[in-house]
């Protein structure tokens, strides 16, 4: 089932979804936006680490990482190279100590708005496989100067 959730606010609601929420921190959130800013016109994105409260059906997203070395990036696109790879998220395992997880993954469009492309679509499809292996869903937040969008795939 695909749930897309919409707003710019800190909680957002799965349009559609049984009760489902993403909670983006206020650190997380300027980070958000201060990395796509800060790339200008050309598409970034990297990796959200948070947790998941299954019982009430939420995702905290807490860090988000910039762009992980091996990532391909052009003004319409990005293909995100592996996790874990930059010295942020390496600081984010230590400090945390194995409490927050790897939830989802972010990229922008700097020229549109939050809404999922058809390649968008297929990297979530991409995602899947592995979360539904590790029994969770699969998050892609889409930032633009528009706000923030959530895709949420359960």
């Amino acid at each position: 089932h695909w749930f897309d959730c919409g707003g710019a606010a800190h909680v957002l609601e799965a349009a559609g979804g049984p009760g489902r929420q993403w909670r983006l921190s206020p650190d997380a959130a300027q980070r958000l936006t201060a990395l796509r800013v800060g790339h200008g016109a050309n598409e970034t994105g990297g990796y959200l680490y948070g947790g998941y409260d299954f019982a009430l059906k939420q995702l905290y997203v807490v860090a988000v990482s910039d762009v992980p070395p091996g990532t391909k990036q052009s003004a319409a696109a990005i293909d995100l190279g592996p996790a874990g790879r930059t010295r942020f998220e390496r600081q984010i395992e230590r400090r945390a100590g194995g409490k927050l997880a790897r939830i989802g993954t972010w990229h922008s469009h700097p020229r549109s708005g939050p809404g999922m492309s058809a390649k968008d679509r297929k990297t979530m499809e991409k995602f899947r496989g592995g979360d539904r292996d590790n029994g969770v869903p699969t998050l892609l937040v889409i930032s633009s100067p528009k706000g923030n969008g959530a895709h949420l795939w359960v």
